[in-house]
């Protein structure tokens, strides 16, 4: 598997505790957008 875009940031970040969870923060927040869109996908009977 090529490494992501992300697995490069988590890289470069290594040792950055608050830049860590900015990232964290992010990939939840895109996480839980994308489980929205998917509910919201079944609601419309997509």
């Amino acid at each position: 598997m090529a490494p992501t875009e992300g697995m490069y940031s988590l890289v470069t970040l290594n040792g950055n505790a608050p830049a860590l969870r900015e990232l964290e923060a992010f990939v939840k927040k895109g996480q839980s957008s994308c489980k929205d869109a998917i509910d919201e996908n079944r609601r419309a009977g997509v």
